[in-house]
């Protein structure tokens, strides 16, 4: 299902909302099985997914008047160059050329084999990073719920609820082990829909209590003008620290607009790199007993067959473990948010769809659209420069008073 199938060569959404007509123009590979409605619960659950959960911290960092001129900013590059990546969904021609069947797909067919090596390093690196980072949502969520329900509900808000939150964790991961052994998410559907309602449920539970909140402090506005330096922080942080945390706001608002995830294919998180290695696998050792598909039928369950790859049960579970220590021994969410923003940011928001627009058009060097991309570009690197800088200079001050695999009040 790509959201590119309904973007014309200027970028504009198909007026048809169920139009399925590109399926048989859909070359070799897999057939166009999405609609308008299926693109835009996954342009949803991108856009409203953990990274908005940053956004207020953020906002106290940058302050009323940078905070919101970075979020539209943000927005923007976002709109603009995803526009520019839909007319590198074929190649040569944006209309009748090949498909191409994901990003790095784009890459190699436009920038060829050394661009597709930086490019997938990049982008699997985001991809992990991503799931590090769902790990921290979900596990201070539960903790959250745990505190409200048992700790907040009894003994009043005032008091002191400390949570261990490593049981969370742990009962995350193996959860997380368990759907990792499904063979293919492509005609789970209904999974889209309730990522995408769950998205606007808890986004308009967000507003609900914001607002009940502003009525209950008589339109008392917190924060300040400005940034960091001002009073909406504690007095006794260091200036540095500060600083820091302004360039990680930076990180923050990136990861919030990351839409890699789904031009031109959507990469469901684990499942790309599950693929990468059980393909690199398969052809190397084809006839190994790792590589074979295994049956084991349950005879006390009518007609119930198990088929499975040792292989991939390994390999995945092993994954998913490996994630989930790295989330307990790095617990924290807005410095980790704000690398993996930094991270991809430039590079695959930026840099790669600029660039391979301006191979598919034929962009003359020196020309306005040119020095608008390498402008545009450059400001870019910087954001994502500073955001990594300020992301890093956290995680190691908040490594120095972690304890390993030891996590408290999430």
């Amino acid at each position: 299902m790509d959201l590119a199938s309904f973007v014309t060569d200027s970028g504009s959404i198909f007026r048809d909302f169920n139009s399925n007509f590109m399926m048989n123009r859909d070359d070799s590979g897999p057939s166009c099985r999405g609609t308008l409605w299926t693109g835009i619960a996954h342009a949803f659950t991108a856009t409203i997914g953990s990274g908005i959960l940053a956004l207020p911290w953020c906002m106290g960092q940058l302050g009323w008047i940078l905070g919101p001129f970075v979020l539209v900013s943000f927005a923007a590059i976002t709109y603009y160059t995803a526009i520019h990546l839909c007319d590198c969904y074929r190649t040569p021609d944006p209309v009748n050329g090949r498909r191409n069947y994901n990003y790095m797909g784009a890459v190699r067919a436009l920038l060829g084999p050394r661009n597709v090596l930086i490019c997938g390093i990049i982008q699997y690196s985001n991809l992990w990073g991503s799931m590090i980072g769902y790990t921290i949502t979900t596990v201070i969520s539960m903790a959250a719920l745990k505190r409200s329900i048992s700790c907040f509900h009894e003994k009043g808000r005032s008091a002191r609820c400390d949570v261990s939150a490593n049981k969370y964790m742990l009962l995350y991961g193996a959860f997380e082990v368990i759907l990792s052994q499904c063979p293919n998410l492509e005609k789970a559907a209904f999974l889209s829909v309730v990522a995408a309602v769950t998205s606007l449920l808890y986004s308009f539970i967000v507003i609900g209590l914001s607002t009940a909140k502003l009525i209950s402090s008589h339109f008392d506005f917190k924060g300040s003008l400005m940034v960091a330096h001002q009073s909406s922080m504690d007095m006794d942080m260091p200036s540095s620290t500060k600083i820091w945390h302004v360039f990680q706001a930076f990180g923050n608002l990136a990861f919030a607009f990351n839409y890699t995830t789904l031009l031109l294919e959507i990469q469901v998180y684990a499942q790309p790199v599950f693929a990468v290695h059980e393909r690199w696998l398969g052809s190397t050792w084809p006839t190994s007993f790792l590589n074979r598909i295994h049956t084991i039928k349950i005879t006390f369950i009518h007609n119930f067959t198990i088929h499975f790859t040792p292989g991939r049960l390994l390999l995945r579970s092993i994954f998913v473990t490996f994630t989930t220590l790295v989330a307990m021994i790095f617990p924290f969410f807005n410095a980790v948010l704000g690398f993996i923003g930094a991270l991809s940011f430039w590079p695959l928001t930026v840099y790669f769809p600029l660039t391979m627009y301006t191979v598919q058009a034929n962009i003359k060097r020196g020309s306005s659209t040119w020095i608008v991309f390498q402008v545009l570009g450059l400001v870019s690197m910087v954001v994502t420069l500073i955001a990594a800088v300020g992301s890093i200079a956290d995680i190691l001050e908040n490594s120095k008073h972690a304890k390993l695999f030891h996590i408290d009040q999430l």
